[in-house]
């Protein structure tokens, strides 16, 4: 066993590496997206430190300060390029291989020269693993441990005072001229703000009961009215105490309203958080999407194209787009869109037939009450969309197939399965999931949850290729949100009901509503008014 343990010794500092990558790389699968928020902390953390650092060495430079090295980031050192007689030397993790035996060598795991013969330089180049900023290595100068005497003329504790002080002080001096240049150009090239406009109302909110509408303009806001954006809406809803009443002044048309909303906490984009349910005003510009072929086949639209009319119904704003929807109680809405060549600059109108979905509640459903229904009856279940699988989802399944493999070398088995759509299908009409047959919306969710990291069958009714429709049955395996929030089977559940077949699945009693009809759970309607 003394080959094994020596290799292991030998070769300690790779393994651990290899470990530490490793680790790295599944806490980021495991946390992408608060990943994206950890890298912009530091690679805004990072740049601040490397501008005061480079300000340490252009100074120390100018003064004829030997620098030894200049790095990107901290150690361990992943490559370093240095200027020598024969050309550029490039070390590959130096000094990271080091061993007791062998004090003369750095221990490179790679070392080669490129380029043509040049003058030698003094400056070591690295980029190193920990992206927290960088350093220099100042000849003379020592943060952490004492100073070693030395007659080099170049040498920092060589140096006169004042231009010891000058390169001290250069590393705050670049962070104040770096922070006023970033400021210029910010305030010259302006940033865009959203306007104090109502994009939309949520149903039952504050700013519904108080009769704001989609297209308002707010001029006032407790009373403020200089230099208003959306965020003072925001700002004003989450400041605000519980059931303090905060004045907004609206420009509708040539006349301005007053109004007075209480914020409450709701359920936002954002998560939960007191808001008055006042919606972003939207473009009506197709933003780009992550998967611009399927938006093209679903509507024959394309990022870029601008919508111009609805129903024959020009449009100038979303809120008047969402009016024309709203009152259409058709299967699809015509949209008469322009779309710019990139090359030609040429305009051409596209036309669009849109399909309709009905959705089955608002919002999340904590009683049957609130399901969308017709004189108390609720139809059946159709899906819209099946969710493009994240970049989460995919490295996580990469990591199980690993897994996987790994289990079956060792002759064990892997229990891991796939919690995705599971051949769910755009289109499907929900006919049972596990033992509820034609379920509403809630008690989807319900089972939904009950099956978390179980297999539960989904029974469908889906249009074939020759046009007929069949009977199938999907297994899915439902699993926890990012968020950890909701049990989901990978559907994207803007829900929508089924008003293709005249079946309901259930009679409910809502509140201010019709009497519950007596109608049988999965009875179809053959007749209405004879």
């Amino acid at each position: 066993m003394s080959e094994p343990k020596g290799l292991l010794k030998k070769n300690f500092r790779l393994f651990l590496l290899l470990a530490v990558v490793a680790a790295v790389v599944y806490l980021i699968a495991r946390n992408l997206s608060a990943f994206g928020n950890v890298l912009l902390v530091i690679v805004g953390f990072g740049v601040m430190v490397l501008v005061h650092e480079f300000g340490h060495f252009i100074v120390a430079k100018l003064s004829g300060i030997t620098v030894k090295a200049f790095s990107l980031g901290f150690p361990p050192t992943l490559v370093g390029v240095l200027r020598t007689e024969k050309g550029y030397r490039v070390r590959i993790l130096p000094g990271f291989f080091r061993t007791e035996e062998d004090d003369k060598s750095d221990g490179s795991l790679l070392t080669f020269t490129i380029g043509r013969k040049a003058q030698p330089g003094e400056t070591e180049y690295r980029i190193g693993l920990i992206p927290l900023g960088g350093y220099n290595k100042i000849l003379g100068q020592e943060d952490v441990k004492a100073v070693e005497t030395s007659d080099d003329p170049r040498s920092f504790a060589n140096k006169p005072v004042g231009v010891r002080m000058a390169v001290i002080a250069a590393g705050v001096f670049f962070n104040a001229i770096s922070a006023i240049l970033i400021f210029m150009i910010v305030f010259l090239i302006g940033i865009k703000l959203i306007p104090p406009v109502v994009g939309g109302v949520v149903p039952d909110s504050p700013a519904a009961r108080a009769g704001l509408k989609p297209g308002d303009e707010i001029v006032q806001i407790g009373g403020r009215s200089d230099n208003l954006d959306f965020r003072n809406i925001v700002l004003a809803a989450l400041l605000s105490g519980r059931d303090e009443e905060v004045t907004l002044k609206a420009k509708r048309g040539n006349d301005t309203l007053d109004f007075a909303l209480a914020a409450k906490r709701m359920q936002t984009a954002r998560g939960e958080m007191r808001a008055f349910g006042i919606d972003l005003p939207i473009s009506l510009t197709i933003a780009d999407v992550s998967d611009p072929c399927a938006l093209y086949r679903e509507t024959g639209l394309k990022p870029g194209d601008r919508i111009k009319s609805a129903n024959g119904r020009d449009v100038e704003t979303y809120w008047e787009l969402e009016e024309i929807v709203r009152d259409a109680f058709v299967p699809s809405v015509t949209i008469l869109a322009e779309r710019t060549d990139p090359a030609s600059k040429k305009v051409e109108t596209i036309e669009s037939q849109i399909r309709l979905n009905f959705i089955c509640a608002k919002g999340r459903v904590e009683s049957e009450a609130e399901l969308s229904h017709i004189y108390s009856m609720v139809p059946r279940l159709r899906i819209t969309a099946v969710a493009p699988v994240s970049r989460k989802t995919r490295v996580r399944s990469l990591l199980g197939k690993i897994k996987g493999r790994l289990l079956a070398l060792l002759g064990k088995e892997s229990k891991s399965k796939e919690g995705a759509g599971g051949g769910l299908e755009s289109g499907d009409i929900i006919l049972a999931i596990g033992n509820v047959k034609n379920p509403t919306y809630k008690e989807f969710r319900e089972v939904t949850t009950e099956y978390e990291e179980k297999e539960l069958p989904i029974e469908v009714l889906r249009m074939g290729t020759d046009g007929v429709e069949e009977t199938l049955t999907v297994t899915v395996v439902p699993k926890r949100s990012e968020d950890g929030k909701r049990v989901v089977i990978g559907i994207l559940l803007i829900p929508a009901i089924d008003f293709e077949h005249p079946v309901v699945a259930k009679t409910i009693a809502a509140e201010g509503g019709p009497a519950r009809l007596e109608i049988p759970r999965g009875a179809s309607i053959t007749a209405v008014d004879g």
